[in-house]
C-alpha cells in the first residue's frame, strides 16, 4: 500500500534525510522511497494531464522529481524556490497553486531586493575601508565574502548580522592572502603566534 501512497513516499523520504549515521532503518527507508518515486516522476511526467488526489499528473512528476534532487533537509530553501515556482506556472487551474506562486514571487523579490541593499551596503563599507587599494595582492571579493553570511542567515529580518559578519569573512580571506602571499616565515610566525594569545 505504502508504495502507491506518492505523497506518503515523498515525506517518508524527506523524513529519512533526518537520521543519524548508523541508523540502518532510515536508510533502507530512503532507498525504498527513493526506488518507488524514481519510477513514479516518469510514469507521471509520461502520462498526461490526469488528476491524481486534485493534483494533475505532470505536477506531481515534477514534484517527485524536485523531492529526489532537492530534499528539503539538505538543501536551501530560498535557492531551490524558483524550481518550484516554475513548476507551480503551469498549474493555475488550481486555486492554491496561484496564491502559492505569488506569494513565492512576492518572497524572492522582497529577498533580491534585501541582497541588493545588502551588496551595495558591504560594497560601500569595503571602498571606503581602502584596502583593495592598499594589498593589490589581497583578493577584492566583496560578492564571495557576502555569499556565506546570506547562506547561513536566510531570515529576512537578519539583514544587519549579514552586512556585520561579512566583514570578519573579509578580514579572513585579506589575513589568508597575506599568509599565502606576502608575509615571510618570520613574519607569519609571530603573526600566528600573536593569534594564539
Amino acid at each position: 500500500m505504502l508504495g502507491k501512497d506518492v505523497f506518503g513516499l515523498m515525506s517518508l523520504y524527506e523524513a529519512s534525510h533526518l537520521g543519524m549515521q548508523g541508523e540502518d532503518i532510515l536508510s533502507e527507508a530512503a532507498e525504498f522511497a527513493r526506488k518507488a518515486l524514481s519510477g513514479s516522476a516518469d510514469k507521471f511526467l509520461n502520462v498526461g494531464d490526469n488528476d491524481i488526489n486534485g493534483v494533475s499528473s505532470k505536477l506531481l512528476g515534477e514534484l517527485v522529481r524536485n523531492t529526489l534532487s532537492n530534499p528539503i533537509h539538505k538543501s536551501l530553501p530560498r535557492f531551490t524556490s524558483k524550481s518550484f515556482e516554475v513548476y507551480l506556472k503551469g498549474h493555475y487551474h488550481y486555486e492554491w497553486t496561484r496564491a502559492f506562486r505569488e506569494l513565492a514571487i512576492l518572497d524572492r523579490d522582497l529577498i533580491a531586493s534585501i541582497n541588493r541593499t545588502e551588496i551595495r551596503q558591504v560594497s560601500k563599507w569595503w571602498r571606503d575601508l581602502g584596502l583593495s587599494n592598499e594589498l593589490k595582492f589581497a583578493r577584492d571579493q566583496p560578492m564571495k565574502w557576502y555569499m556565506w553570511p546570506m547562506v547561513v542567515l536566510p531570515e529576512p529580518k537578519l539583514s544587519k548580522e549579514r552586512v556585520d559578519l561579512t566583514k570578519p569573512i573579509a578580514m579572513v580571506y585579506i589575513i589568508d592572502d597575506i599568509f599565502d602571499v606576502h608575509g615571510t616565515l618570520d613574519e607569519l610566525t609571530l603573526f600566528a603566534e600573536a593569534i594564539d594569545r
